[in-house]
Parts: C-alpha cells; structure tokens; sequence
C-alpha cells in the first residue's frame, strides 16, 4: 500500500456491516398522485355516482331547476294553459314529465357542461315529443363562424346526424353549454373542476375505511435477529393475513424465534381525516356555486343561516341558470309553435323566495305615492280599467301658495 492510499484509509469514515441487520422492513414512497383521468364516464363514475359532496350539489341545483314554477306566456303576456306546446312541456316524451325531463337536463350540464336536446318533429310542423341526449354520445361538427355544421348522435349500433343552418344555426337539436375559454364547441364541466377536491376526498376515505379493516391499527414493521429464509418470509406474510380484516380486529398475535413487531403510528397530519375531507367538501361545493351548509357541512348550521344560504343558492345559482333555460327556449323552442309565445316562471310560486316577495309586495302596498295602477304596474298586473289617480295628501309638500 503506497502512502497515498494510507491516509485515505485513515480518515475514511468508518463503513459499517449491515450483513448483521435482519430487520424487516420496507421504504415506501409516495409517488405521484393517480388523479382521476378526464372523460365523461370516469368523472361521472367517481364524482357523481361515489361522492357524496358532489352528488348532493349536482342533485341539489338539478332537483331545484326541476321544481321552478315554469309557465308559458302569449303575446298579450297572459299565462297559457293548454295547448300543444303546454302538452309537450307536461310530457316531453313517454318516459318523462317536466320535473324528470328538467332535472337531467341540467345533471348532463353540471357533469359535462353541455346538455342536448333533440326536438322530434315533422318537417313542416311543431315538435311532438323532446328527448335528452347523452352528451358523451354527442360530437360537436366544427363550422364556420362559429356555428356547428353538425350533431352526430352515436351508438354502438347506430349513427344519426342532425344538420345546423349554416345562416341561421336552427337545428334539430339544442346545445345548452357553460363557458369554456379552452374550447369553442363543447362547455366547460362544472364536476371536472372540483374533480381534484373529489380525489381528495374519495381517497381519504377509502384509507380510513382500510385502516379500520385493520382494527384501526396502522402498519408497522417485523424485525429478527436471525436471517430469514425466502419460503420463511412468505409462511410468515401468510399467517398475517389471520389477523387482518375487520373480524380479526382485536385477535391476540403470537410471535416466535425472536420476531419483534413494532408499530408505525399515524402523524397529527397523517390522522386529521375530518378537517381533511371538511376541506375538500367546501372546495367541491363553492365549485357548484353552493353554500357549504346545504353541502352537508352542518358544524355551525341554524335555522336563519341556512335559510340565508337557500336564498344565496337561488339568486347567485338556479335563477341566473333559470334565465338561461328560459333564453335557449325562447329561441329555439317556442318559435316552433308560432311567434309570441315564451317561457317564463312564476316568481310568486318560489318557495325560497316567498319571504323576500313578500317584503317587496308590503313596500309597494305602502307607498302612498304611488296610484294603484303604478303598483299593479310594478307588481306584474294589468291596469284598472277606471282608476281614481289619488295619493296621500298628508305626503303631498306644497311648496308654493296660490295668492290672488
């Protein structure tokens, strides 16, 4: 050994033997994070039909959509109540009424941001029957200025296409879509947004149910002093397995040869199931426009403040989605059925809203400077055929004096 290679080997640091070491153990990385893969069916499949945060928004909007007093109106603005196309609304097809035919309507919206609605007809006259297409089954045919040139409608069995005007845009079938800044045909899908808070969440869960399979014990690691053979290490992981599960839960473990067991405990972080999946509620909830206390969040719900978030979900969610609805028909459907008649509700019908109606009706009754065809005016009535044009003269400031 030359001098050179001696003082290296001097101030080496010392190496230890880790032949000796019969621990047995497992590094486990975290990795990356398996976030469910965009596609109708896969996010339909893990947030609508496992979450229970996000299935609660979606069924909560469409539920209310569904239930909204919708009405038709003539030219004259009198509300209709028979006729062909009061008909087609109370039984769009034979599988549905107007609260079943509305309320997945705006399911396929939230879920996939678009829905589709086939309007089936003869060529030269009104529809006869409405049916709601699968959205994921619907390609979206690019044209030009920004109008498809087509609806291709597939099954496995079958292909339709339903051609767009290229001037006018009127087709068979109605888009109803949500913004999307990444695409110019297909609307933005309110489920995928909160998809990642769904992951979340289904996650957890999931690890919380395994951990109480397991006793609510979490893992932990084996260890011996003596050196374990292959077919030993497999007799051992199989004689674990008696004590895994549910039914083993508390079932004393009798270990042999040395063999010590000790247990990996859980972190505060690692632990804090409730304030994690809380989180993740709150999340996919705002991502609806829905107010946490009526997501199922009920830590400090009361009467008043949940009556308040009724109302918040109505003027900031359904109404404003309402208007949409009510726009989209007006100006494919009830063309169909001659000019003058559009869609509407009745505001004085909503439940949600009755309380705030009402303040509204009492303000209008007391204002003594208004006549009472003003009033009926505001409140959505017709005029008085002969009205007496008086107000309180008590209210009345006469400022200037007639003097002769």
């Amino acid at each position: 050994m030359n001098f050179k290679n001696a003082i290296k080997q001097l101030f080496a640091p010392e190496q230890k033997d880790m032949s000796d070491s019969r621990t047995l153990m497992q590094l486990i990385d975290l990795g990356n994070p398996g976030w469910t893969e965009s596609g109708y069916t896969k996010i339909a499949n893990q947030g609508y039909a496992k979450n229970p945060t996000a299935h609660r928004c979606i069924d909560l909007i469409s539920d209310a959509i569904a239930t909204l007093p919708w009405i038709v109106r003539d030219a004259s603005g009198n509300e209709v109540e028979s006729g062909p196309i009061i008909d087609l609304l109370k039984r769009p097809n034979p599988e549905q009424g107007t609260a079943s035919f509305f309320y997945e309507m705006e399911m396929y919206k939230l879920i996939d941001g678009n829905s589709f609605i086939q309007a089936v007809k003869p060529s030269t006259s009104a529809p006869k029957e409405l049916f709601l297409l699968r959205p994921d089954r619907v390609k979206v045919v690019p044209g030009e200025y920004r109008l498809p040139a087509a609806f291709e409608y597939r099954t496995a069995k079958t292909k339709t296409t339903f051609e767009v005007d290229a001037l006018t845009g009127d087709s068979d079938v109605l888009q109803i879509k949500t913004a999307n800044p990444l695409n110019d045909w297909r609307g933005l899908s309110p489920l995928s947004v909160a998809m990642m808070s769904v992951d979340l969440f289904n996650t957890g869960v999931t690890w919380n149910q395994k951990l109480l399979k397991n006793g609510a014990r979490p893992m932990g690691m084996f260890s011996t002093d003596q050196e374990l053979t292959a077919g030993q290490r497999i007799e051992l992981k199989n004689s674990l397995e008696q004590y895994q599960g549910a039914v083993n839960t508390g079932k004393p473990m009798i270990t042999e040869g040395g063999l010590k067991f000790q247990s990996i405990g859980l972190t505060v972080v690692d632990a804090d199931f409730i304030e994690g999946k809380k989180s993740a509620m709150i999340d996919i909830a705002s991502s609806f426009g829905v107010p946490p206390q009526l997501a199922g969040l009920t830590d400090s719900s009361t009467y008043n403040n949940v009556k308040e978030a009724k109302l918040e979900l109505y003027n900031q969610v359904i109404l404003p989605e309402a208007e949409i609805i009510i726009t989209e028909f007006n100006h494919w459907l009830m063309p169909m059925f001659g000019d003058g008649y559009e869609l509407a509700i009745n505001m004085d019908e909503i439940q949600a809203l009755q309380e705030t109606r009402n303040i509204y009706w009492e303000k209008i009754e007391s204002a003594t400077f208004l006549t009472d065809n003003e009033k009926r005016e505001l409140l959505g009535f017709e005029p008085l055929a002969e009205e007496v044009d008086e107000v309180d003269d008590d209210n009345v400031d006469d400022s200037t004096e007639t003097t002769e």
